[in-house]
C-alpha cells in the first residue's frame, strides 16, 4: 500500500523562514553583533584610554559577559537563535567538563543474566 503525499503540503523550516522572516533574521543578527561590538569598544575606551589601566586577566570575564549578552539578543531577536544558543551552551559545557573531568575509559559492566 502506497500513500501519496503532495509536495505542496510539506513545508520545512527553511521554506517558512523565507516568507518575511528572512530580513528579521538578518536584522536580529546585526543587532546582536553590534551590541557586542559597542559593549567591547565602550569597555576598552573606558578602561584603557580614559583610566589608562593595564591589562588584567579578569577582563576576559567581562568579554565573556559581553558575548553572553550578544547571544541573548540573538535568541530574542532571531527565531533560529534558540537552537544556536543551545548548541553553543552544549559545546561550551562539554569542553569545560572534559577539562575538569577527563574521559573515564574504565567502564565496569555487571552482567546478571543467567
Amino acid at each position: 500500500m502506497q500513500i501519496a503525499v503532495h509536495s505542496d503540503l510539506i513545508r520545512s523550516d527553511q521554506s517558512r523562514c523565507h516568507f518575511g522572516i528572512g530580513p528579521l533574521c538578518d536584522a536580529g543578527t546585526v543587532a546582536a553583533v553590534l551590541t557586542v561590538i559597542v559593549l567591547v569598544l565602550r569597555f576598552c575606551v573606558e578602561t584603557f584610554v580614559i583610566r589608562q589601566g593595564a591589562w588584567k586577566m579578569e577582563y576576559i570575564q567581562q568579554f565573556v559577559k559581553f558575548f553572553i549578552i550578544g547571544v541573548t539578543v540573538l535568541v530574542v531577536a532571531v527565531p533560529e537563535g534558540l537552537p544556536l544558543a543551545v548548541t553553543l551552551a552544549l559545546a561550551y559545557s562539554v569542553r569545560v567538563q572534559f577539562t575538569i573531568h577527563p574521559l573515564n575509559l574504565h567502564v565496569y559492566i555487571s552482567n546478571r543474566s543467567k
